[in-house]
């Protein structure tokens, strides 16, 4: 229940890995090309890339509480509703 947060390198991506009683998944954030790439943790199946229009530029990954987040390099969150794969809010800040 805490705060984790995953900056990635330039030129890096960012690896989050998000399991709960349903679902098994990684999130890739690739900061160079501003998207997220969704596998299925079990099989390494690609399920779905959300672009910038769908979760802004990617410059962190922040999960809290069973919610993930798409941090913006000026600071917007965009939450994510897995594993649906949704935006669900966004926050400026």
């Amino acid at each position: 229940n805490g705060f984790g947060l995953v900056r990635p390198l330039p030129r890096s991506g960012a690896l989050m890995h998000w399991r709960d009683a349903g679902s098994d998944l990684l999130v890739v954030a690739d900061d160079e090309a501003n998207q997220l790439a969704v596998y299925d943790a079990a099989d390494g199946r690609l399920l779905q890339r959300l672009g910038p229009s769908a979760v802004g530029n990617v410059a962190a990954l922040a999960q809290r509480d069973g919610r993930l987040f798409v941090v913006d390099d000026d600071g917007t969150r965009n939450e994510l509703k897995l594993p649906q794969l949704k935006t669900v809010a966004s926050s400026a800040h």
